[in-house]
């Protein structure tokens, strides 16, 4: 497989649920002739959803021997008192909060709501994440 094949198959893919940087930082590299696949490796392992489209494509033969991992979506659930994977609670309500509210809170100084974050976590995060 030559540097097109690779460019072509990247393009073919339709299903990429991905920020459109950065399939255009990829097309970039993928069209830049002293570019590595070292480079577009690692724009590609930047977007978990991309990395695994391109290694189930790579592996299309079964040549590598691996299998990405599908995790799926976590959220708090009272009835266990922790976080698990929402598709073991279909049934239920979770205690959930997005990643730009989570964002947003840490931003302004505030804790995330402990049953998401540890208070700890929260303060060192919101700390980090404090405007200078």
């Amino acid at each position: 497989m030559d540097r097109e094949d690779i460019r072509l198959g990247i393009r073919n893919i339709m299903n990429l649920p991905t920020l459109p940087v950065i399939m255009s930082r990829v097309l970039e590299v993928a069209d830049d002739s002293g570019s590595s696949a070292n480079e577009l490796a690692d724009i590609v392992s930047k977007d978990m959803s991309v990395s695994a489209k391109v290694l189930n494509l790579a592996n299309l033969t079964g040549d590598l021997k691996i299998q990405p991992v599908k995790v799926g979506f976590a959220a708090f659930y009272e009835s266990i008192g922790r976080v698990d994977l929402m598709e073991h609670h279909k049934d239920e309500d979770p205690v959930f909060i997005s990643g730009k509210k989570v964002r947003e809170l840490l931003g302004n100084g505030e804790a995330v709501d402990l049953r998401i974050m540890r208070p700890s976590t929260s303060q060192i995060l919101s700390e980090a994440m404090a405007p200078v």
